[in-house]
Order: C-alpha cells, then structure tokens, then sequence
C-alpha cells in the first residue's frame, strides 16, 4: 500500500496516464459527455497536471489486500461474471459494437445508469486509443469489508507495472452497480474503506473527494481542495460538511484553510491501494 501526499495521489495518476500514452483518469457523478479526443488539449492537460505534482512526494506504499483472484475463483466474482464476460467481449473487438450514442449499458443494472444519457462505462475505453485484452484486467476487492467485493476494470501501463482504474463497481442487491469511472481530468483510487475521487480543471484547481461505500452508493465525507484562483497565497482548503445542493448532487460548505503540510499529507491516515489487474487475456468468459 502506498501513503501519498498531496492529499491527491490520483493526480500521479494522471500524469503517469498522460505520459505513458493512455488516456489519463474524477467524476463524482460519471460524465455523460466526452470530451473532444483533441491531441492539443491533452497534451496541455498532462503539462498542467505535470505543474501540480513536480511537488508531491510518495513515501512506502502497501498492496491492496490478496483479493486479485484467478478466473476460476468463481466466488470471488461471483455476481460479476456476466459483466466481466461482455469486457472481454467489447475490449476483444475492439468496442466496435458499443453504441455510445444510445447508451449501451451491458449487464449493469441497479441504482446506475441513472439516465438514458449516461453512459455504462468511462469513454476512456473507446474515445482514444483502444486497448487489448493483454493491457486490460480488472481487480476484486472488498473495499469496506462488508463481505461484499467490488470490482475494478482498468488497463495497464505502457512504461512501468502500474495501472489505471477506469471504472468501479459494487453490488447491490445482487446485481452490478457502476459507482464512478474516470476521464480525461479525473481518476480515483481505494484503499482500506475509502474511495478517493479527484480532478483538475488545470494547475491552479483541483479536488479530492473522499467517500464511504455504503448500501450501493458512494457518501462522501471529506472534500480536500487546491484552489489557486480563489486565494493564492494560501490556496489549501478543507471540509468534512457534505450537503445535497439544489442540483442534485453532494457538495461541501464551509471550507477552512488548512496548511500546505496538511494538505500533502491528507491521506496518509488512510491505507490507499495499488490496483493489480488480472489480465483479460488469461480470463476464460462463460
């Protein structure tokens, strides 16, 4: 497992995704519009997000709990199988058969999608360069230790052993639940009873939201903020004051300055994990 400062390992993240060539992951509420697969724009996202952590430090990190399984640990995936199944389908062909613009949603049913308009999985699949079954897995893991596991779905790295989750899920009443995904500006992260979402809208901006897994859906409880524009000489905020606002979605009020050191080290009380995929390639589909 890993402690990262910053308060924000997700930005490392990011910048590793932005420059090893793939598609770089917060979306708390995942995004129904992709943005425009423009070559200039990412490039300036990765020299934004390469601005913010010239300056974060990672001491040592631990591995996520030995939940990785193989295929035929039928109860590890159990409930999961026929999502995994239609993966290993759409990454095989490339996603050739995905209808993006009518919203197919595979098997994924319960609480998410949410709209006809919302999409099944993070566009990171088939919005840019499109990943094989040897560079795409997925992880299972019991994030809150209620004896229900959830799964992440990602692809590995181009330039050394890490990987990217591009989309998580839990069970809810048995069935699959999509809880959030990434995007060009956003990833996210587990660890011991947490999920860490985060994004940046460029280098004086960006945010953390951390949330408890509970009952299929994702409550949130911290909010960790850089914000540059809003004060520059002290731009680090904080807030564990989560509201419903009149959109619908969480918010936070009351935000209060914390120190550039507190900030950094946001996360170390929580035990954040690195994401260790199967391979799709040595996963055998029904």
């Amino acid at each position: 497992m890993k402690k990262i400062g910053i308060g924000i390992g997700i930005l490392l993240m990011m910048a590793a995704a932005a420059a090893c060539g793939s598609a770089a992951p917060l979306n708390n509420n995942p995004s129904t519009e992709p943005p425009a697969a423009q070559t200039t724009e990412m490039a300036a996202a990765a020299e934004e997000t390469a601005a913010i952590t010239e300056e974060i430090t990672i001491t040592e990190e631990s591995t996520a709990p030995e939940t990785t399984v193989e295929n035929a640990d039928t109860d590890a995936i159990s409930g999961y199988t026929e999502l995994l199944d239609w993966y290993y389908q759409q990454i095989s062909e490339g996603w050739s058969h995905y209808d993006q613009d009518m919203g197919d949603y595979g098997p994924v049913t319960g609480n998410r999608p949410t709209s006809e308009t919302e999409r099944s999985v993070s566009y990171l699949w088939y919005f840019f360069e499109k990943p094989d079954i040897t560079k795409a897995g997925y992880q299972v893991l019991d994030i809150n230790q209620d004896g229900v596991n959830e799964l992440i779905v990602g692809v590995t790295s181009d330039c050394d052993d890490s990987a990217t989750p591009y989309d998580l899920y839990t069970l809810y009443d048995g069935k699959p639940v999509r809880l959030v995904s990434a995007g060009e500006r956003t990833a996210f992260s587990v660890g011991n009873g947490v999920i860490a979402d985060g994004g940046s809208a460029g280098a004086a901006t960006h945010i953390s939201i951390l949330y408890h897994l509970k009952d299929g859906k994702m409550e949130p409880f911290e909010e960790y903020t850089y914000d540059g524009m809003k004060d520059e000489e002290n731009p680090y905020f904080y807030s564990n004051e989560p509201f419903i606002a009149e959109w619908g979605g969480y918010d936070f009020q009351n935000r209060t300055h914390i120190t550039e050191e507190e900030f950094e080290h946001a996360f170390d009380k929580y035990e954040m994990y690195d994401v260790q995929l199967q391979l799709f390639s040595d996963y055998k589909p029904a």
